[in-house]
């Protein structure tokens, strides 16, 4: 699938050898810590009180964006590899955010809409074509172009914006509510009519091509 809907993100995963079968179940242990274990508890845990008066079809698909992209971050960013580079190769922490965006638009996004990681893996695609990081292949087709410099640069930004809608969780209910709201209605997909989640109509035509 993701040679057919992102040809570039394959190429440069084979290139790299990280195909094989024992590396990508490496990469996606990686991968679960990094949503698991810090995305789901910092700073505010799943069951904080505050959270959990909001309606779960509102939070539900940024919780599951806030913790992957913490996950994104931790592979990436210069604060974090030092520590991880004593067990992962350079490739490797490339490949960890790349993995964790292409099991999003490749497996979750074909899930019913009213699946919260369907509509958690809509919203980042919403979010990464926004930033020029998605967009149609040079070469034409349904295929689209993943552009892996731009993905690193865009990963702090995204942290950075889904930090803020849980930061709001401290403040109120009604401030997180609003948050999830703001975010979700900024990165809606193109695609969707009167609030009706529907897949983004670029990311459809990959898949489907």
């Amino acid at each position: 699938t993701v040679e057919k809907a992102f040809p570039n993100v394959a190429q440069w995963l084979y290139k790299r050898g990280l195909v094989e079968k024992h590396v990508l179940r490496f990469l996606t242990a990686a991968h679960v810590q990094g949503h698991d274990l810090c995305g789901h508890s910092i700073p505010f845990a799943l069951r904080d009180p505050t959270r959990t008066k909001v309606q779960w079809s509102l939070r539900a698909p940024l919780e599951e964006l806030y913790a992957d992209t913490n996950a994104m971050w931790i592979y990436s960013a210069s604060e974090t590899r030092p520590m991880l580079s004593a067990h992962m190769s350079p490739d490797e922490l490339a490949a960890v955010p790349i993995i964790i965006a292409m099991k999003r638009f490749t497996h979750y996004a074909l899930l019913d809409g009213t699946d919260h990681d369907a509509r958690c893996a809509w919203i980042l695609f919403e979010f990464l074509r926004q930033n020029g990081v998605i967009r149609p292949a040079e070469t034409g087709g349904s295929g689209l172009y993943f552009d892996i410099p731009a993905f690193e640069g865009s990963i702090e930004r995204l942290l950075s914006e889904t930090l803020h809608v849980e930061q709001q969780i401290g403040v109120s209910e009604l401030a997180y509510e609003n948050a999830c709201r703001t975010f979700t209605s900024q990165y809606a997909s193109e695609g969707e009519h009167f609030g009706t989640p529907k897949m983004p109509p670029a990311l459809a035509r990959a898949l489907n091509g």
